[in-house]
């Protein structure tokens, strides 16, 4: 059995009537050829890491993003918060490293003062266990670090819309005033009232 295959017949030839020496040289040659041969190369598919950085604006307004070279974009670059609400960035990493942005607040040319903060952000992509994790750093653009809690949330504060009348402390004080001045009158004028009742009883015990 096998005898008319070729490659058992070379075989065979060199491992019975071949020295040492050539039985060496053909398995020293098989070795070579296994080594040479390609095989499938399987690698291990990470799954993205997602995260979402919250921004709040006192009083409504806008958040601009920037990335930095290297930094991929968010879902979105820009975001309209309205006042009383939180919207976030989210981001989404496939690669262990890290990432650089700024958050600025854009000012909309009306009569207010905006908040000129800038916080840059430091998103660190690791591999822990086979999966990707995420932490995140902030910086404010003036020096040290900032604290943006565990849901890592960004917070600018605007003054009010120039249409919404704040109360003004003059106006609070001539109110008081007024209010003072009203309560006086009012206490003199009971004062008379009772006497004026009481001349009224004394006279006409006297007539009895």
């Amino acid at each position: 059995m096998g005898e008319g295959r070729p490659g058992f017949a070379l075989f065979s030839a060199i491992f019975h009537k071949g020295g040492a020496m050539k039985r060496l040289l053909f398995f020293g040659l098989m070795f070579i050829l296994l080594l040479l041969r390609p095989f499938p190369q399987c690698y291990a598919v990470q799954e993205p890491v997602d995260i979402d950085v919250a921004v709040e604006i006192k009083h409504g307004g806008t958040a601009v993003l920037t990335a930095q070279e290297g930094s991929p974009m968010p879902d979105r670059s820009r975001l309209a918060v309205p006042a009383g609400k939180t919207d976030a960035f989210h981001f989404s990493f496939s690669a262990v490293g890290c990432y650089s942005y700024t958050v600025k607040n854009q000012p909309d040319g009306s009569a207010r003062q905006f908040d000129d903060r800038v916080y840059n952000l430091n998103i660190y992509v690791t591999e822990e266990e086979g999966r990707l994790c995420t932490s995140v750093v902030v910086y404010l653009d003036e020096g040290g670090k900032y604290d943006s809690g565990s849901d890592c949330r960004l917070v600018f504060t605007n003054s009010a819309l120039s249409g919404v009348e704040q109360p003004k402390t003059g106006d609070d004080n001539r109110l008081n005033r007024y209010l003072s001045a009203a309560i006086l009158a009012s206490a003199g004028l009971f004062c008379q009232s009772v006497l004026y009742l009481t001349g009224i009883v004394r006279q006409r015990k006297r007539r009895q």
